[in-house]
């Protein structure tokens, strides 16, 4: 179960077919909850080639079958 307060895990994807930027977000137990937006993975992996990224799950709207899940990232 995906809980809010959560931390999540920011894993690059270049073997990824669909779009070799693709970050995924993961929790600690390592199920994906979804992907960085496409619009900012460049600044993403900046980030995370540079500094430190940390992310914690805000928030859970949307619904049951198809939650949007809110990220809080703090870049250290």
């Amino acid at each position: 179960e995906t809980l809010s307060n959560s931390p999540v895990i920011f894993k690059p994807e270049p073997d990824n077919l669909q779009d070799p930027k693709a970050i995924a977000i993961e929790t600690q137990e390592g199920k994906r909850i979804g992907y960085v937006n496409r619009a900012q993975t460049d600044t993403f992996h900046k980030w995370l080639q540079h500094h430190r990224v940390n992310g914690i799950i805000e928030r859970i709207n949307g619904a049951t079958d198809r939650p949007n899940i809110l990220v809080y990232v703090k870049v250290t």
